[in-house]
């Protein structure tokens, strides 16, 4: 029997948080409809964020980043644009 690939998830706000299929990683996926603003995400994400098209990209928590306060505050950080 083939191994089904994995289903992508989309999402029309970010952020949507999402564990992999084994339960080993959580990431958080950011879903926009202006492929400028998925560029601005990534330059501020420092390498820590991946685009995987226009419209999506990728986040991954540390493990002390997913107690909810701290993913939290490293949310509020990435989304901001220097305005606080």
């Amino acid at each position: 029997m083939a191994r089904r690939k994995p289903t992508p998830y989309y999402c029309a706000t970010p952020p949507f948080i999402c564990q992999g299929e084994k339960q080993s990683a959580t990431d958080v996926v950011f879903g926009y409809r202006n492929p400028r603003r998925i560029q601005e995400l990534a330059a501020r994400g420092e390498g820590r964020v991946r685009v995987v098209d226009d419209v999506s990209a990728y986040f991954r928590p540390t493990g002390e980043e997913l107690e909810p306060l701290a993913l939290y505050a490293t949310l509020k950080q990435l989304l901001s644009r220097g305005s606080e």
